[in-house]
């Protein structure tokens, strides 16, 4: 059911003992023995396909493709696809022996230079994921878009329509009840920090914190606390306590025993 091509082999007396190299079957199948298929001048330079398996026979093994003599891509028995690397660790794996790795994809849009299309980088520890191009990165599932990164930086969430101009860098949206969680420990704060500034009070100009071990939640301007409403929901103004108050008179306290305070209020004369 298949032919000895005798001309492959790399015996010398091919008629009294040949050894076969390659073969042709029935079916016109090319089989190539056990070793290493070489497109090029010698063994070290070109392509090569090697499978490390017998003649004849399917072998558990896997394949490697190799140019300048280097390995540079192998394909598993376990279906793992490794390039630059024989122990591919994933289903996918794309080492570099550089501290810097680039995954670019392009198509007839985008152009093929170093800044179109998309691009995944892994730079030492640091992890990039770029849209090169003038457009949105958009994150879906369950077969429907969920959240949008726009090219000038607009996070939308639910949403395609960023919002008013003085508050769109964050927009979410759906069309039922919404909202945003902030869970942190039972002893510990949840915040909201306004800031104009990167270092001490500057980052913390402006703030509504909630303390989980007491229960209550405090606002702040220019760095410092202003109101309180604590556990039992009493109103503290400058201040941090009711204990300047009279029990039977603290659900709103203003001011402290320092310092002048004062409440005024204000109605148009009739």
């Amino acid at each position: 059911s298949f032919l000895v091509a005798t001309p492959f082999s790399t015996n010398v007396d091919v008629e009294r003992s040949p050894t076969e190299r390659m073969r042709i079957d029935s079916s016109g199948n090319v089989q190539v023995s056990a070793g290493q298929f070489t497109v090029g001048t010698t063994a070290s330079t070109g392509l090569q396909f090697i499978n490390d398996g017998t003649f004849g026979t399917i072998q558990s093994a896997d394949l490697k493709i190799r140019t300048a003599a280097t390995e540079r891509l192998r394909i598993t028995t376990t279906a793992r696809f490794g390039f630059n690397t024989a122990n591919p660790p994933r289903d996918y794996c794309f080492h570099s022996g550089q501290a810097d790795t680039n995954i670019q994809i392009t198509n007839n849009t985008t152009g093929v230079d170093d800044s179109a299309g998309a691009l995944i980088q892994q730079d030492g520890n640091d992890l990039y994921i770029w849209n090169k191009e003038n457009s949105f990165f958009s994150f879906g599932t369950n077969a429907s878009e969920q959240m949008r990164l726009d090219s000038s930086g607009h996070l939308l969430i639910g949403t395609t329509t960023e919002g008013h101009p003085s508050g769109d860098d964050l927009t979410v949206a759906t069309t039922a009840n919404t909202g945003i969680t902030i869970r942190s420990g039972t002893s510990n704060f949840g915040a909201i920090f306004f800031s104009d500034g990167t270092s001490g009070a500057d980052e913390y100009r402006g703030y509504i914190e909630y303390d989980h071990s007491s229960d209550y939640m405090r606002f702040g301007t220019n760095g410092a606390q202003r109101m309180r409403i604590d556990s039992s929901g009493r109103l503290i103004i400058a201040d941090t306590n009711t204990n300047n108050a009279a029990s039977y008179a603290d659900d709103l306290v203003v001011g402290t025993t320092s310092g002048d305070r004062g409440m005024t209020i204000v109605s148009q004369n009739v």
